[in-house]
């Protein structure tokens, strides 16, 4: 099946291993040591350099640490831009505040568990969906779809490209079909235009950046990543997504809703915030809330 490509592609065409996941989880460790050491303040003041490390071993799986940072910028101007103001990582959201949000799907069988768990619990999450998958499934993304027309659970979808290509070797050609194309595709099946996407691997550079801004549609990255790509214990996953988000404090979660591990996974991490004051708020909301303008998100 298509969607598995992916995690091929993710794993072994980047070098993923175990050694580089526990670098990765030690770094963690130690970067919440620190916090613990200094205090929040003093952390989050400096974070840029008590995150070195930390940053490092991120690169190292293959994903780009740098291009979560979304510069500063008054949150207010979110909308679709080229610049720093088309793009939110969840840096500058409420303290306390987080966003769930899956990549890859859609999957035949784990998109449908994952926002079954999530209606359920009344939590909202976001789909980025690639046109491929969306293409190749379309069951499951009508059945869905009909779900959210009559029941209103509380689920948006964005876009992640049509095949999740390596955005920075491709050329212009390359980026219409994985941003205009897929955009299309997005749309017929689905009914309605896609307003939020996600570059993959966070490679996402300035010419996709301006594509992505022409087709009215904002970029999405992320603060706290799972890595249940790389993770099949859902136990591991779920202590992971936890240290980064005590770290970080707020933000928007990176899962997938392609593989049975982080089904298991978010059952945990959702059992964690009902025991704490945090809240998960959709991104459309979060957005619209934000600049005093709603956004319209399929």
């Amino acid at each position: 099946m298509k969607y598995l490509g992916v995690l091929v592609l993710v794993c072994f065409g980047l070098g993923c291993s175990n050694s580089y996941l526990k670098n990765y989880d030690s770094e963690l460790d130690k970067a919440l040591a620190v916090r613990e050491e200094v205090g929040e303040a003093e952390f989050d003041a400096h974070k840029s350099e008590y995150t070195k490390d930390l940053r490092t071993a991120y690169n190292e799986l293959g994903m780009s640490a740098e291009a979560v940072s979304t510069g500063n910028f008054h949150p207010s101007q979110i909308f679709p831009s080229s610049d720093e103001r088309g793009n939110i990582n969840g840096d500058h959201f409420q303290k306390g505040v987080f966003s769930l949000t899956f990549d890859d799907g859609p999957h035949p069988i784990y998109s449908h568990e994952i926002m079954t768990i999530m209606n359920e619990e009344k939590f909202p999450l976001t789909f980025f969906w690639l046109a491929e998958n969306i293409a190749w499934f379309p069951k499951p993304v009508q059945e869905l779809t009909t779900i959210k027309f009559l029941n209103h659970p509380l689920f948006y979808r964005g876009l992640h490209s049509y095949t999740h290509a390596h955005f920075s070797k491709l050329d212009a050609i390359g980026l219409h079909k994985e941003v205009v194309q897929a955009k299309e595709v997005f749309e017929k099946h689905i009914g309605e235009a896609p307003t939020l996407f996600r570059c993959p691997y966070g490679d996402c550079g300035h010419a996709a950046r301006a594509l992505i801004a022409k087709e009215n549609m904002i970029h999405v990255m992320w603060n706290v990543d799972s890595l249940d790509w790389a993770d099949h214990d859902p136990h591991s996953i779920f202590l992971r997504v936890k240290k980064q988000m005590i770290l970080e404090g707020r933000g928007i979660i990176l899962m997938h809703d392609i593989h049975p591990q982080t089904v298991e996974a978010l059952k945990l991490v959702l059992a964690y915030i009902k025991t704490t004051d945090l809240k998960i708020e959709s991104l459309k909301d979060i957005i619209s809330e934000t600049t005093g303008t709603e956004l319209k998100s399929p």
